[in-house]
C-alpha cells in the first residue's frame, strides 16, 4: 500500500523548505562582499612580492563561491521539482482513495439491494 496523501504533502513541504533555504543562502552569498573582493585587490592595495599570488588566491576563492551559488540555485530548482512531484502524487493518492471508498460504498449498496 502506498503512503497516505498527508505523508506526501509533509515531504513536499520539507522539500519546499529546503529549496527556499538553498535560495536564501545563494542570495546571501551573492550579496556578500566576498563576490566582489577582487575589485578591492588592485595595485594600489597590495604592492608586495606576493601581491599577484594574493590576487590569484582571491580569484580562486571567488570562483568557488560563484560555483557554490550556482549549485545552490540548481539544487533549489531540483528540490522544488521534487516537491511539486510529491504534491501531485499526494493529489493522485487522495483521488485514488476517494475512488476506492466510493467503489466500496457502491458495492455495499449493491449487496444490500441484492439481499
Amino acid at each position: 500500500m502506498s503512503p497516505s496523501p498527508a505523508w506526501y504533502r509533509q515531504h513536499a513541504d520539507t522539500l519546499y523548505g529546503r529549496a527556499d533555504e538553498c535560495l536564501r543562502l545563494a542570495d546571501e552569498l551573492d550579496g556578500s562582499p566576498l563576490v566582489s573582493l577582487l575589485g578591492y585587490a588592485g595595485d594600489d592595495t597590495w604592492q608586495c612580492p606576493a601581491a599577484e599570488e594574493y590576487r590569484a588566491d582571491i580569484l580562486r576563492a571567488q570562483g568557488k563561491i560563484l560555483d557554490a551559488i550556482e549549485a545552490l540555485r540548481s539544487n533549489a530548482i531540483g528540490l522544488g521539482n521534487d516537491a511539486d512531484q510529491m504534491s501531485r502524487t499526494a493529489a493522485d493518492v487522495a483521488a485514488q482513495e476517494r475512488a476506492a471508498a466510493q467503489e466500496a460504498e457502491r458495492q455495499r449498496e449493491l449487496e444490500l439491494e441484492a439481499s
